[in-house]
């Protein structure tokens, strides 16, 4: 961990820089324990199946890697050809070995300039980067089958003070922010070509190939925003006033199966690994996959307003009295079906949306009061000392997270057995997840 700052006049009396600079990151070997075949089981089972193309796939992206500790047999089944007992094989677990690395780069640079004593003009940009590879031990699948996370931050803010005399003020401020995020994961670059379009092979206690392709959820977002406070002294009254425009242009990929995922399961008699080799999927295996469009555009308008008077009611009491209205939109309509449009087909394919909240008033009340001036005997035991009373109250409302509408559309699912595969497949909505569930053959 390293790092510095640095500031000083650019001109005299007039105009200032700072930046700074800190790198944050720490390297190491990781250790991934995966269950794989022992290297006599490789063997059997190359003599087992001599052509068989989902062994060649799983023994190939294996590579040298094999099992040694905690060994667990896995039955094979009868031969669906010539009915003979195939036996079983013995998997264990092997060490897989993987450099590590956490961190990244953060830095800022601000400038700050005086027009006149009542103006003033500011600068600042914000740089935060880091990346985390693996990401933790559920993270690494299979040799060549890597998930890490990355993100980066960029902000640029603008800020334009001015006081126009000793009982008027205004700031304005305009800010740029930029997320770039590929989390919770994305493949990673230690990955081998095929992460990027296999299905997942999902096959209980065993390694397997592919990832969950449903937690490679991405988050772009440029936030522009807009603020404008004045604050007005008059009498016993300090005004407050403002609003705040937020503009966001955004994409986000919900948590949908967009590779695919084969599911195999065990049977009596049958691993599922037996059930992978011979290309069944057992009793209760399932394929899944998202169809439709795979990424969706969050994108709002979001507007706030408000009014503040801190009001000196009297020598020892000060109130606050404030209100504030915001409108953050309808983020849910930012899809095609957001809503459910009713039991009629018609309906089905027709685009809808889903009605604004406009009501969001938000009203605020505080206050400070020192009773010693108005109490005496309070007075006399506190001496020199005084104390003051405080308390408030308000109504605020939280903004639409959009992780939300991400999930509804992973969750909005059609499910059809194997046998109305030909008529459904053509049928789910953009967006939603699309099952096929084996039953028995």
């Amino acid at each position: 961990m390293y790092g510095f700052t640095i500031g000083g006049p650019v001109r005299k009396n007039k105009t200032f820089f700072f930046g700074g600079f800190q790198e944050d990151t720490r390297h190491s070997t990781g250790n991934f324990p995966l269950v794989v075949p022992t290297a006599e089981a490789v063997s059997r089972l190359r003599s087992l199946f001599p052509s068989n193309p989902r062994l060649d796939l799983y023994l190939g992206l294996l590579d040298d890697l094999r099992g040694s500790a905690a060994p667990i047999p896995l039955a094979l089944g009868l031969d669906p050809q010539s009915g003979v007992d195939r036996g079983s094989v013995q998997f264990a677990s092997a060490p897989f070995t993987l450099p590590s690395i956490n961190g990244g780069p953060q830095w800022l640079v601000r400038l700050d300039h005086y027009r006149s004593e009542a103006h003033r003009l500011s600068w600042r940009y914000i740089r935060d980067s880091r990346i985390n590879s693996p990401n933790g031990s559920a993270a690494v699948f299979f040799p060549g089958f890597i998930l890490d996370n990355a993100f980066r931050n960029q902000n640029f803010l603008f800020a334009d003070s001015y006081t126009f005399g000793p009982n008027y003020t205004n700031e304005f401020r305009f800010s740029y922010g930029l997320l770039d995020a590929d989390a919770p994961n994305r493949i990673s670059p230690l990955s081998v070509p095929l992460a990027r379009t296999l299905p997942q092979i999902s096959i209980p206690n065993i390694a397997s190939p592919g990832i969950y392709s449903n937690t490679l959820q991405v988050r772009y977002a440029n936030n522009f925003l807009f603020q404008e406070t004045q604050t007005k002294l008059s009498g016993r009254h300090a005004f407050r006033y403002g609003l705040e425009f937020l503009r966001q242009l955004a994409t986000q990929r919900p948590g949908v199966y967009t590779q695919g995922q084969f599911q195999y399961r065990d049977a009596v008699g049958y691993s599922a690994f037996a059930n992978f080799l011979d290309d069944f999927s057992g009793p209760s295996g399932q394929a899944l996959i998202g169809f439709g469009a795979s990424t969706f555009p969050p994108n709002q308008f979001r507007q706030s307003y408000f009014f503040e008077d801190n009001w000196k009611a009297t020598p020892s009491l000060t109130l606050t009295l404030g209100l504030r209205y915001e409108n953050f939109g309808q983020l849910a309509s930012a899809v095609r079906y957001p809503a459910f449009a009713g039991f009629d087909p018609a309906l089905f394919l027709v685009p809808n949306k889903v009605n604004r909240d406009d009501n969001n008033f938000g009203p605020a009340f505080g206050l400070a009061w020192s009773p010693s001036s108005r109490a005496p005997l309070l007075s006399r035991l506190l001496g020199d000392h005084k104390i003051v009373l405080r308390g408030g109250y308000q109504v605020s409302y939280d903004a639409f997270f959009t992780q939300i509408v991400s999930a509804g559309l992973a969750a909005s699912t059609t499910e059809c057995h194997n046998d109305h595969y030909e008529r459904s497949q053509f049928g789910p909505r953009p967006g939603q997840l699309f099952i096929a569930t084996a039953s028995g053959g």
